[in-house]
């Protein structure tokens, strides 16, 4: 009776044991199922916030794109357009990564969310390259502007388009040439003084008599004769500075605005990360 009685008492051990076992095999997948559960909240909530970033990229982008071309000749739009298209394409990979990350976290698809952690990661990339390409045009803002506002000078009676947006900036922002008026004597080479434009000055008779474009001059001036250095209300500040704080303004948000929506999909991709490894060992 005693060796049976042992025999049992092993026996009702190992069942117990292997219950025990089993309670915290079940336990611990609860957890891991909670937390996946969690997670996978985390995640298409992130996605959600995500895909709304995505068209306010392409907005982003597109407002860049169509500010810079405001005052065109003055500013060139191609010497600043590299950050729109890349802020451009962000945003639609932003999209479509959307798309792709909410069937993969409803469904808990492996492949599917490997997919959107590399699309979230090649938009996070496009958005730090057009904060870098912003910041680097900014740098390079005023020699290129200065470069194109001395062509439009050069060829401002030649072509209307010119002469229309160099007109434009001087009446938006008050302003008469680049520095200063003198600028239009000395860089324009289709008016009647330009034989003495190269060595004139403010007080040389030549400079003083220099026809101006109108845009130079107050509007209550138009009609009263022609805008010249001797009038009283010219615009004494050149324009260059105005133009290049408000090129710079621009790529200042769009360079921020894409650095912290690529900070922010920093923080998801982790998520993301962490949702993917915990679908793929829970299916193992």
């Amino acid at each position: 009776m005693s060796g049976s009685s042992r025999a049992s008492s092993t026996q009702h051990f190992i069942i117990d044991e292997i219950r025990s076992q089993q309670a915290s095999r079940d336990k611990a997948l609860l957890q891991l199922l909670r937390s996946q559960i969690c997670l996978r909240r985390v995640t298409l909530s992130f996605n959600l916030f995500f895909w709304i970033t995505g068209p306010g990229l392409v907005g982003l982008g597109i407002w860049l794109y169509l500010s810079l071309s405001e005052f065109q000749p003055i500013v060139e739009r191609q010497d600043f357009t590299g950050p729109a298209y890349l802020i451009l394409v962000a945003g639609g990979a932003a999209v479509l990564s959307g798309i792709v990350g909410c069937l993969g976290g409803v469904n808990e698809h492996k492949h599917l969310l490997l997919l959107y952690s590399i699309l979230v990661m090649i938009v996070c990339s496009l958005e730090l390259s057009a904060t870098v390409y912003t910041f680097t045009e900014f740098d390079k803002a005023r020699s290129t502007i200065r470069s194109s506002f001395e062509r439009a000078l050069v060829s401002y009676n030649e072509d209307e388009a010119t002469q229309m947006g160099v007109d434009k900036v001087q009446r938006q922002f008050s302003c008469c040439g680049i520095e200063r008026p003198i600028d239009w004597v000395t860089n324009q080479t289709g008016n009647r003084n330009t034989a003495a434009a190269a060595v004139v000055d403010f007080s040389e008779e030549s400079a003083l008599t220099y026809d101006l474009p109108i845009s130079c001059c107050p509007r209550n001036l138009i009609g009263q004769g022609q805008c010249t250095l001797r009038a009283t209300d010219l615009y004494q500040q050149g324009c260059l500075q105005h133009v290049l704080d408000w090129v710079r303004h621009i790529l200042v948000v769009a360079g921020w605005s894409s650095f912290a929506a690529a900070c922010s999909q920093v923080l998801g991709l982790a998520i993301v990360c962490c949702f993917t490894s915990a679908v793929n060992h829970f299916h193992i």
